[in-house]
């Protein structure tokens, strides 16, 4: 039986409530929150231009006023509830409120431009909070775009504004979903070359503010610099990342079966050599190694590291399998740990609940650490047939 278990939890043991989690899931949900406010922000102010346009141009203010302030009250709301919103159920729900808002304003405005303007903006808000699973939602907002086009100017006259909204709309709406898509992942990319340990703490949290700002918040004003005034969502979501750094390089100090991962200047397969020999010595049981030299950050060397402590230490006290094996290789993208044995194997269990409940301490750690560097841990086993475990790593 094969299972990908990584993502079933996003903390490491023992975390405290916080406003994103630590490790990875963290620079991705600080990503999320800043563009998605970003999008409701900017979504808002079209919306309002567009009517400050259309009420010059002698339309009437009745004709704006209620779909202005439904726009206003919801991005209003998402905007508050987003930072709150970090776990994959509350990302959907958000996604799913805002399409059905924008579903009531289609069907009261069709035929006027602010129903685009609101549906681009549900589509860029999908991209950015669900990434390739919102594209079903923006794609059929992009079908349901053509068909009102073609139905509209079919026998009406409309202005002509209206009409290049209309028609320009499909392409909007695609746009606005794989662009936001896209930023997440520029975004989340420069955060992880922001959390460069090597420099100093200051440093890297100016690194990490600036990537922030530009799409969530304008430079706090030298008042509030000086008087110490509450820190925005910018600098908060900036401060918990470079903790979380110092946190992790302090934790990646302490050694691994006495063999220390915290120095970058040793190639990370030496010191993963020397853990396997010194748990062969303890274990007794036969182990072979085939590890390529890859180059790894100090947490994703310590957090490997443990990954395959535990995984040794399920061979040595579980298995009882005469031999193991540990692999470490660079693919496309991707550096690959892979632990296996030839023991006497397991069932998965099919509920993520069930595998927390306390008798699969090791896998949990294992799924824990890997959820915390980004990766992807799958499990291949079954009764008599030996144990695979696979951490998959974007390089």
């Amino acid at each position: 039986m094969s299972q990908s278990v990584a993502g079933t939890t996003a903390t490491v043991p023992g975390a405290s409530g916080r406003l994103i989690p630590p490790g990875w899931p963290g620079v991705q949900a600080a990503s999320v929150i800043v563009l998605g406010r970003a999008i409701l922000t900017t979504r808002l102010v079209v919306a309002f231009c567009y009517a400050v346009i259309a009420l010059v141009d002698g339309g009437s203010p009745g004709r704006f006023a209620v779909p202005l302030g439904i726009i206003a009250l919801v991005s209003a709301a998402e905007i508050a509830v987003l930072p709150h919103a970090v776990s994959g159920p509350a990302r959907v729900l958000v996604v799913l409120v805002d399409s059905a808002v924008a579903m009531a304003i289609f069907l009261v405005w069709a035929g006027d431009p602010i129903h685009v303007v609101f549906q681009v903006g549900t589509a860029a808000l999908a991209g950015a909070l669900l990434g390739l699973y919102g594209s079903p939602l923006w794609v059929g907002q992009a079908v349901q775009a053509v068909i009102t086009c073609w139905v509209l100017l079919e026998n009406k006259i409309v202005p002509m504004g209206t009409t290049v909204a209309l028609v320009a709309a499909p392409a909007l709406i695609v746009a606005a979903g794989a662009s936001a898509l896209t930023l997440v992942q520029l975004k989340q990319d420069q955060l992880k070359r922001d959390l460069e340990p090597l420099v100093p703490v200051e440093e890297i949290y100016e690194r990490v503010l600036r990537t922030l700002r530009p799409v969530s918040s304008v430079r706090p004003s030298a008042w509030t610099r000086r008087n110490g005034a509450r820190p925005t969502l910018t600098q908060e979501l900036a401060r918990t990342l470079t903790r979380d750094l110092v946190v992790g390089v302090e934790q990646a100090q302490v050694p691994v079966r006495g063999v220390r991962f915290n120095a970058p200047a040793e190639e990370f397969a030496d010191s993963l050599e020397r853990m396997c020999r010194e748990w062969e010595q303890d274990s007794g049981t036969i182990l072979s190694t085939d590890l390529m030299p890859v180059w790894l950050r100090v947490i994703a060397r310590h957090q490997l590291a443990l990954i395959a402590d535990d995984a040794l230490s399920n061979v040595a006290d579980h298995a009882r399998s005469s031999h193991a094996r540990v692999e470490l290789a660079e693919g496309r993208h991707a550096v690959i740990l892979v632990i296996k044995d030839v023991g006497r194997g397991f069932t998965v269990p099919a509920d993520p609940a069930e595998l927390r409940g306390g008798d699969y301490p090791g896998i949990v750690r294992m799924i824990s650490r890997s959820s915390y560097i980004g990766a992807d841990l799958t499990i291949t086993t079954g009764p008599l047939e030996g144990t695979e475990i696979k951490v998959r790593m974007r390089a």
